[in-house]
């Protein structure tokens, strides 16, 4: 019998788990059959429904935000005693620390082995960034040298340069489609390089105040007062944006690094071999900071799986280094020290600065219902940043909600 795996739609994931599965079924293991849903309808059926205690999948693809929830509703195992008896190669030493915290319970058992790493980074065009000609006319114009930002008012200038509808060339591009997912994280990184965080350690909102208006400000300026993004930003989700990036639309980022590294090498790119990368731009006041997201995805089984054993003999077969390799080489971001390492030696936009990231990266609230804090937010973020809703009222509304209901 054939194990099934379900993770989210994305051809970096689709691709490397292919190859994946071909190499465990050469050495001897089980088959593996390859499921794939949109993020939402993962959701759905995998953390809100019944998908990991039903029986029907043996392995799960899913990302560190719903691991609260999977874990208080007992929805996957516990890998501990699987990795005493056949640790994976390398193990603990073959990660940062950041990439074993958040699939952890209070105790220390792991339910589920990095996949897929992030984190968010500037990715910028170096073509247009070292430009001699550009250089000159920045000076010319804006003033200073021409620069990867480091400060969000630095980044605005940029964006404003670079921002020539004529050209098809924008400053910069967001991802605000509403899908509980980049509309937050981008929302969430202005917050907390601002010095400002979601909630407090009761699980309060903390996202309403003077902080929070000025990030969610910030964002909406760059749509609709400046215009330095494309037109329809609303239908932009982060995959698309990459796309954007990757077809020389922007000359600048915040996003993923999946999207550096494919923007950076792959053959259909405009801007192959003319990608950079670099720490998220900083807030402007006492408390700014540089910032960083530390989300990924991880290998996890269910609790509902009759094949666990196996399931993970397919998780530490993944783990392996030529496996996490792979990870990479589809388009994915590999979660080991040795992929970065391998990928920093090519030359690969990104991977020079994993560690520093890791070093610097905030992670989203742990809490059980992170799900209804989430689909809270998407609705007022889009709102306020999609449908010109005020933004102080917006915030306010969605920080009533959460104290009524959220942790109910």
């Amino acid at each position: 019998m054939a194990l099934r795996l379900i993770g989210r739609k994305f051809i970096g994931f689709e691709k490397a788990l292919e190859r994946q599965a071909q190499a465990f079924a050469e050495i001897g293991g089980t088959e593996v059959e390859l499921h794939f849903l949109e993020a939402e309808e993962l959701y759905q059926r995998m953390v809100a429904g019944d998908g990991c205690t039903s029986g029907e999948y043996d392995l799960f693809l899913t990302v560190t935000d719903w691991y609260p929830t999977l874990i208080a509703g007992s929805a996957v195992r516990g890998l501990n005693a699987f990795i005493e008896q056949e640790p994976p190669p390398d193990w603990h030493s073959g990660w940062p620390a950041s990439l074993l915290r958040l699939q952890r319970d209070e105790g220390g058992e792991l339910f589920g082995m990095p996949y897929h790493d992030g984190p968010e980074m500037l990715i910028y065009r170096r073509d247009l960034f070292e430009s001699e000609a550009e250089k000159q006319l920045f000076s010319e114009t804006v003033g200073g040298p021409l620069e990867p930002p480091r400060t969000w008012s630095q980044f605005l200038k940029v964006a404003r340069f670079f921002t020539r509808p004529k050209d098809e060339l924008y400053g910069t591009v967001l991802a605000t489609f509403p899908d509980a997912h980049n509309i937050i994280y981008d929302f969430a990184l202005q917050l907390f390089s601002r010095g400002g965080q979601l909630l407090d350690d009761a699980e309060n909102p903390c996202f309403q105040g003077e902080t929070g208006v000025k990030s969610l400000s910030y964002l909406r300026d760059l749509t609709h007062r400046y215009k330095v993004t494309p037109p329809d930003g609303e239908m932009v989700d982060s995959v698309r944006s990459g796309e954007i990036f990757a077809a020389g639309k922007v000359a600048m980022m915040v996003n993923w690094l999946a999207f550096a590294a494919f923007a950076d090498v792959h053959e259909s790119s405009a801007v192959r071999g003319q990608v950079g990368s670099g720490l998220v731009p900083a807030g402007d006041g006492r408390q700014a900071r540089a910032a960083s997201l530390n989300i990924y995805w991880c290998l996890a089984i269910p609790t509902g799986s009759s094949k666990a054993e196996e399931a993970y003999r397919f998780i530490r077969h993944c783990a392996a280094p030529a496996m996490d390799l792979i990870t990479s080489d589809e388009g994915g971001i590999g979660a080991r020290r040795s992929t970065w390492s391998e990928y920093a030696q090519r030359g690969v936009a990104g991977y020079d600065v994993m560690e520093e990231l890791h070093a610097r990266a905030r992670h989203m609230p742990r809490i059980r219902n992170f799900g209804r804090l989430s689909k809270i937010l998407n609705e007022h973020l889009d709102r306020a940043l999609n449908k010109g809703a005020d933004i102080e009222a917006e915030l306010k509304s969605a920080a009533d909600r959460w104290a009524e209901v959220g942790r109910a």
